[in-house]
């Protein structure tokens, strides 16, 4: 079997729940990486990731705005790279 001939893993996504998201994990499970059809490519700490999955999972409309809310502004953003999302700082804060 050629590196070619292996299948490729996919997963659901947790921030929109596209079924055909490819998920990885790097630096020894610290951290997946993600590429999306519609979120695009980006890379999340382990507890972001969980963060999203459960936000997802619970299924109450607070939550699912939030990730909605991250979906968007991931999928509007340049596609030059993949974009870091790390627990404390993955929502954009309110302006005062």
């Amino acid at each position: 079997m050629t590196e070619n001939d292996l299948p490729i893993r996919t997963s659901v996504c947790p921030i929109c729940a596209a079924q055909d998201a490819f998920v990885d994990t790097l630096r020894d499970g610290d951290e997946y990486y993600v590429e999306c059809v519609n979120c695009g490519v980006y890379r999340a700490s382990r507890r972001a990731f969980r963060l999203f999955q459960y936000l997802r999972d619970k299924a109450e409309a607070y939550g699912l705005r939030r990730l909605d809310h991250l979906a968007a502004q991931l999928k509007i953003r340049p596609r030059d790279g993949a974009a870091h999302l790390e627990y404390d700082t993955w929502e954009p804060r309110p302006r005062l």
